[in-house]
């Protein structure tokens, strides 16, 4: 989805901060949802505003719901974009995120968050590759798994090391070769970006 569209009508400068850290901390599960969407607008468009509070996004991390969760973890995901550095400790909970077996949401969110991060350098791409390597066997076929391969496409272009582009050829070579339509196509993507 295009930031504009994202923050399309998002004013942060009539944002009540004050209400919007109350709410991402609230017992309502509504409340928390609309204050972590609210969150990702303005790490789109202000995420000097978000820094501060980095610390509330990731105890939101620990609530059930997953929409909370997603949408925190996009926002983290924008973050890293500003500061890597910033969201270091937020992985954990975004491999988590990908290997939840109740929302492909969640997991789409969990591996564009790793990949992400891996993409920095060789040494991050070997930390999350066991994991990112995983779930590529786990969930092909599901829904959102041609989603999940627009995000290791991203990943392979990357500053990754030459022994996870040996696996991501190993793991997608069959289905660039053998499979059709967007299966086939984003995996050939895929291996078209560590070539």
């Amino acid at each position: 989805m295009a930031r504009e569209s994202v923050v399309s009508g998002f004013d942060p400068d009539v944002l009540d901060m004050d209400m919007l850290v109350k709410n991402i901390q609230s017992s309502s599960r509504l409340s928390r949802q609309k204050a972590a969407a609210t969150f990702h607008k303005l790490s789109l468009v202000a995420p000097e505003r978000v820094v501060p509070h980095l610390d509330l996004l990731f105890a939101a991390l620990d609530n059930d719901e997953s929409r909370t969760r997603s949408s925190v973890l996009e926002t983290l995901l924008v973050m890293s974009e500003v500061d890597a550095s910033l969201v270091d400790k937020a992985s954990g909970y975004a491999e988590e995120a990908l290997f939840d077996e109740d929302n492909g949401v969640l997991r789409l969110m969990g591996m564009r968050f790793l990949c992400k991060i891996g993409a920095e350098s060789p040494e991050a791409s070997l930390k999350v590759w066991s994991s990112l390597d995983e779930a590529l066997q786990c969930f092909h076929g599901d829904n959102e798994f041609n989603d999940m391969l627009l995000a290791v496409a991203e990943f392979a272009a990357g500053n990754v090391d030459d022994a996870v582009k040996a696996g991501l050829k190993e793991r997608l070579s069959f289905d660039a070769e053998h499979s059709r339509g967007m299966l086939r196509k984003r995996a050939q993507a895929v291996l078209d970006a560590i070539s």
